[in-house]
């Protein structure tokens, strides 16, 4: 089983979410424009924007929410279900393949016969427990996503708010005009994120990467469950920990570890068939301390006493390695909110502006990525691309 088997389920969720960040910031740039152009004081900036709020930005936001609500269950529902299927299928594959000795259960010497995947989306496979897996991470996913949907309109007006606040606050000296005004106030919405959707935190989320967050999580989940579940059912209850370079500080703990899948074995050093085993934790205790946590790229596979090797990685204690991982991630996000800014770039300067600003963190993030020797990831550069038009509400 592993995390990269899942990638690419996302996409069509993501790109249904992409599509509404896109229509909210043409709404946005749209009415700032109007403004500006109406405008004849500060004050007059006031009273022309709550003509747009009412006139296209409420209504535009509504609509969007509206298209999130009717159409994300279905996508979530599909792409959660192929993983189960996906992780399912991958334990039977798994447990077909174990050497028949005297550590491994009596069940999975005569295992089901390996499931070979269709290229549909296949129905759910194995025990009443992936099932579960499946269900429970499809409803975890769209409870999160349809609140995210919900809150969309309002979180639109207060972005609005604070844009024309800003704008109107900018001009009080007299420097600027209202239109200089508003598009500075739109690219600092833009570079600080335009928060249509707000977590119990406080932190702000484009639509488009939320949604990536969230279905990433219900799929990997799913994997994960559904994988372990089939394990489980066989009588299998140990598995090991992957191992890849620049891991995350919490996951690195349990590369190459022992995990119990349902607490039989708890941690500490046991006696198994003659081998002495040493079991880091459970499988969720792991979870509790953020193991697994999403985009992890970590997986468990079944552990045999005497045939699984445990050879531990090399560890990175000052974990230099990941943090140049996350200094590439702050690159790219920067990259993205300058796509952004062109986006909601209300004239020609603040294209121009938005333009240099991505080359500038381009540079940075080619001399980044030559020092610490990674490999660039082109896709998390760009803005999702919507091959088609928002649905029809």
């Amino acid at each position: 089983m592993n995390p990269q088997d899942v990638e690419g389920l996302e996409d069509e969720t993501v790109t249904l979410w992409s599509q509404a960040e896109d229509a909210l910031i043409g709404a946005l740039s749209a009415a700032a424009l109007a403004v500006s152009v109406r405008a004849r004081s500060p004050e007059h900036a006031r009273q022309v924007a709550a003509e747009e709020l009412a006139r296209t930005i409420r209504p535009q936001s509504v609509t969007v929410a509206r298209v999130l609500q009717q159409n994300t269950p279905a996508l979530v529902e599909a792409a959660v279900s192929e993983a189960a299927g996906i992780g399912a299928a991958a334990a039977h594959a798994e447990v077909a393949a174990l050497p028949a000795t005297s550590t491994v259960p009596p069940a999975a010497v005569a295992p089901k016969p390996a499931m070979v995947l269709p290229e549909t989306r296949p129905q759910i496979p194995g025990s009443a427990a992936a099932r579960g897996a499946a269900s429970k991470a499809t409803e975890a996913t769209t409870t999160s996503l349809g609140k995210a949907a919900r809150n969309i309109p309002i979180n639109t007006q207060t972005v609005w708010g604070k844009i024309i606040d800003n704008a109107v606050n900018k001009t009080v000296t007299g420097d600027l005009t209202i239109q200089q005004a508003l598009q500075q106030a739109m690219d600092d919405a833009a570079k600080q994120g335009l928060g249509f959707y707000r977590d119990q935190a406080g932190r702000k989320w484009g639509l488009d990467t939320y949604s990536e967050m969230a279905i990433r999580t219900g799929t990997n989940n799913a994997l994960i469950d559904a994988h372990t579940a089939e394990l489980v059912e066989v009588g299998l209850d140990l598995v090991i920990v992957s191992s890849h370079a620049n891991p995350a500080p919490q996951c690195a703990p349990y590369e190459r570890k022992v995990l119990s899948l349902t607490g039989e074995h708890q941690a500490g050093t046991h006696r198994i068939d003659g081998h002495t085993i040493t079991v880091k934790d459970t499988l969720n205790g792991a979870r509790a301390q953020g193991f697994e946590h999403p985009n992890c790229r970590h997986s468990v596979t079944a552990y045999l006493p005497g045939f699984t090797d445990t050879t531990p990685p090399a560890v990175d204690q000052d974990h230099e390695g990941y943090k140049a991982t996350q200094k590439q991630r702050y690159y790219e996000r920067e990259i993205r909110k300058s796509r952004r800014m062109k986006q909601a770039a209300i004239d020609d300067d603040g294209r121009k502006k938005a333009e240099a600003r991505r080359r500038q963190y381009e540079k940075k993030l080619r001399e980044h990525i030559r020092e610490h020797d990674l490999p660039r990831r082109r896709h998390r550069e760009k803005l999702r691309q919507p091959g088609n038009p928002m649905p029809v509400a």
